[in-house]
């Protein structure tokens, strides 16, 4: 197709150059053959190209016919009126032909009202339907003035012809009817000169029109004359309506780029508003460590300047200590794209130091960053929170000492060491001795202290790899790392020698010992908590032994603690069952043997074991506080026992009942003793409370108070086993006392007639200083009697006089003793 363009191009320059030459003949045959393939390629288009709408090529090829048959009449008498007719329609016709083509697939409507995509077919057209009006208007002017038409008009007519074969046949043809790219429209110097040559037409053939005389001239021209001007008034108004266009989307485009730039700013804004706002420390730095941007938020988290940072070195910032770590994480930062994290503490501008944690990027492959992006987020508060929480999980606030679950991780570990290499290790278990004798005495704050003192005591005797801990009360352990039995032996001994010592609480020397409990590893344990339950038992063994010592444990006192547990139990179903029953022993005047009172002893009818002496469990009920509401039994039973003595044996006659320091401390017992006289109907004075030293002791001011109360009521206070507790002279005259009674170890070395009893003598001298009666305990030869006659005793008991009987049986003895002595 191109080709054939191409030759149908070349031969219309041939016959525009070689036409003027041709002689009439050939020039007519040209100008016949030309208008013939007019409409032939006219015809063909309809044919070849049916997207750019045949109903066009049709219109076209249609006129084109009409016009050659007026032109082949030339010379006729009505060739004038066919040519005014022809110009009428044929201008109009062939425009709306052109539009066809273009608004085929155009539906925006801007036939030539722009560049085109493909050009030249639409401008062949154009210049064909101009040679055609040059043509005519030749052809009317020189008929108009009865002139010969001239050449020109045949050479013109020609060349339209042939732009019109030209453009039927261009390559490009078949896309005139395309959509076009929409472009913006211009108001340049083109469609200037297109609607000043439409106006200059439109002028030109007025002006022609006025010069002839013919009516049908003048019709012609005024009809062309205003379809000329139509079309022009239509081109321009399109012209002014894509310049509104084009200027409403200039305006849109602008406002949008003005909202775009105002959004911009405003996210710049936001930004830099979050950067001086945030709790993060933002930098940016070069691979080397120097900084090259500081956000904001520096000065006011860390009293920096951004710009005094600006060219420092990140590690001037870092804690000495943390400037290893901070190496490695520099190290994991050497890949575009990485990340990494690290606490580490950075120095304030005051030069004090703060915790962060610190979040590195490269960001050395974003072109937008090309730098080291670091984040710090001040976490100082939240790290010492944490210290806080696991030292509550892990540590006694109180000592500092490690807590037991700490502990228990640390002896499952050494079990699980020595079944590893045989390496063995060993656990103390320390008990306080007494201590809640200084909690009531002196008070918790004192008690407080007490056990912080025995924690600092206990770390500067231990070994780095050894571990401390209080696992609650006044029980502390001791975790020993690769030590033997006779190790731990002697490190045991080191802490009992410690606690001795007099601990200061308030610019007064407390004294107190502890017990010691241990177990080895060699027991071969799986269970940390059987290792330190062991050395439990072992502790208990060392208090029920005698306190103030240390005993390894054995297999067999695992069986003596399960008989503990039970008897435990059995002994609150003796309370609740009140199994218990008392036994009398009498007090004698030694040196007449005429009984002067009681003391009741209480025995336990226990149901499987039979009766069991205070020996068996009365430390037990100390420790359990069963005490209390045993004694309140037992007082009440005596105060009884008394009252239906006095009437069968003399209401001379006292009663003495022992009363344990809980049953002091507990602060019930002067209702107890109100309600057994009340009860018992027994005269208050007849009624004797004994209360050994360590009782009286433990809180002296305590003590004197319910003495004083006590004694409000009548009865009488004694203390029991003088001379073997505390050395309490100094508080005789302090306390409301009225008898005392000397130990039955004093008394047993009054056997040996060679020994001078010299303790016996003191006590007995003091007494009678201070006119307190005294009674000796535990006699049972001739020899101790007559020796505590001599040396001024006045009252006495022991297995010389009686054993502790039941009531009944206790009678009919004193019924004999008391006739013997009438």
């Amino acid at each position: 197709m191109a080709r054939t363009w191409w030759m149908y191009s070349l031969s219309g320059c041939a016959m525009l150059v070689g036409y003027p030459g041709l002689s009439p003949r050939l020039q007519d045959a040209l100008h016949a053959a030309v208008a013939g393939l007019a409409v032939g390629a006219a015809v063909a288009a309809m044919r070849l190209y049916p997207q750019a709408q045949a109903g066009g090529w049709y219109l076209l090829a249609v006129i084109q016919v009409a016009h050659s048959i007026v032109d082949a009449r030339d010379g006729e008498t009505a060739s004038a009126l066919a040519v005014g007719l022809l110009c009428l329609v044929y201008y109009p016709l062939f425009i709306i032909g052109l539009v066809l083509l273009i608004r085929g697939h155009n539906p925006r409507g801007q036939p030539a009202a722009g560049p085109a995509l493909r050009w030249p077919p639409s401008h062949l057209l154009l210049l064909s339907l101009g040679l055609t009006a040059v043509a005519d208007v030749t052809y009317a002017a020189a008929t108009m003035r009865g002139e010969p038409v001239s050449g020109i008009a045949d050479v013109a007519w020609s060349l339209g012809s042939a732009a019109l074969i030209s453009a039927a046949l261009y390559p490009s043809m078949r896309a005139l009817g395309l959509p076009v790219l929409e472009t913006t429209a211009r108001f340049g110097p083109q469609q200037i000169m297109l609607i000043a040559a439409g106006m200059l037409t439109t002028m030109l053939g007025t002006l022609g029109a006025s010069r002839s005389s013919s009516a049908v001239d003048i019709t012609v021209f005024t009809v062309g004359t205003l379809g000329v001007s139509l079309l022009l008034l239509s081109r321009t108004v399109s012209i002014v309506r894509h310049l509104e266009q084009a200027v409403a989307r200039a305006q849109a485009l602008r406002a949008e780029a003005d909202t775009r730039e105002e959004r911009r700013r405003w996210s710049e804004r936001r930004f830099r508003s979050i950067v001086h706002s945030s709790s993060d420390v933002m930098l940016l730095a070069r691979p080397d460590g120097t900084i090259t941007w500081c956000g904001d938020s520096i000065e006011r988290i860390c009293g920096y300047q951004p710009a005094d940072l600006t060219g420092r070195e990140m590690v001037d910032f870092l804690h000495p200590d943390d400037v290893s770590v901070a190496a490695y994480f520099a190290e994991s930062l050497v890949v575009p794209g990485s990340s990494a994290w690290l606490d580490c503490r950075l120095r304030l501008a005051d030069g004090s130091y703060r915790i962060f944690q610190v979040t590195g990027r490269n960001a050395l492959n974003d072109p937008a960053v090309d730098s080291l992006l670091f984040t710090g987020l001040d976490v100082t508060e939240r790290r010492q929170l944490a210290d806080q929480l696991i030292e509550r999980a892990f540590f006694d606030h109180l000592t500092g000492l490690a807590n037991r679950a700490l502990l228990m991780d640390r002896v499952d570990r050494a079990i699980a060491q020595h079944d590893q290499d045989g390496r063995h290790a060993a656990v103390l278990l320390i008990g306080l001795d007494d201590f809640k004798t200084v909690n009531d005495s002196l008070g918790h704050e004192a008690g407080d202290q007490v056990l912080r003192q025995t924690a600092e005591r206990l770390t500067e005797r231990l070994r780095v790899a050894d571990t401390a801990a209080r696992i609650g009360g006044d029980e502390f352990a001791i975790l020993l790392d690769d030590v033997n039995t006779e190790q731990a032996g002697a490190a045991a001994s080191r802490v009992l020698g410690a606690l001795r010592e007099p601990f200061l609480i308030d610019d007064h020397e407390v004294y107190t010992s502890a017990s010691i409990g241990s177990s080895t590893t060699s027991g071969k344990y799986d269970d940390p908590d059987v290792m330190l339950r062991d050395a439990n038992i072992a502790m208990h063994r060392a208090k029920s032994s005698g306190k103030n010592r240390c005993e390894a444990f054995l297999p067999s006192m695992r069986a003596d603690a399960v008989r503990r547990l039970e008897l435990h139990g059995d002994l609150q179903r003796a309370v609740d069952r009140n199994e218990f029953v008392v036994f009398y022993q009498p007090i004698i005047e030694l040196s007449t043997n005429r009984p002067s009172g009681f003391e009741a002893l209480v025995r336990w009818q226990h149901p499987t074991h039979g009766l069991l002496g205070p020996d068996r469990f009365i430390q037990l009920a100390e420790e359990t506080g069963l005490v209390i509401p045993m004694g309140r039994q037992i007082l009440h039973r005596a105060c009884c026992q008394a009252s239906r003595w006095h009437t069968t044996l003399g209401s001379e006659l006292r009663m003495a009942v022992n009363v344990s320091a809980k049953q002091v401390a507990d602060g019930r017992l002067l209702d107890d003793v109100t309600r057994a006289m009340r009860v018992s109907g027994i005269d208050p004075s007849k009624l004797t409370l004994e209360l050994t030293e360590s009782a009286l002791m433990a809180d002296i001011d305590l003590a004197a108070k319910r003495l004083k109360a006590l004694r409000s009521l009548g009865v009488r206070i004694a203390i029991d086993d003088f001379g073997t507790g505390y050395s309490s002279l100094a508080y005789l005259d302090r306390l409301p006392i009225d008898l005392i009674k000397i130990d039955r170890s004093f008394v047993a070395t009054l056997d040996d007639p060679m020994q001078e009893a010299t303790l016996v003598r003191i006590m007995v001298d003091l007494a009678h200083h201070l006119d307190i009666p005294v009674v000796a305990e535990g006699i049972e030869t001739r020899t101790q009697r007559d020796r505590l006659v001599a040396l001024g005793c006045p009252l006495g008991q022991g297995y010389l006089f009686s054993r502790p009987q039941d009531p009944q049986a206790l009678e009919g003895a004193l019924t004999d003793l008391l006739a013997e002595v009438r």
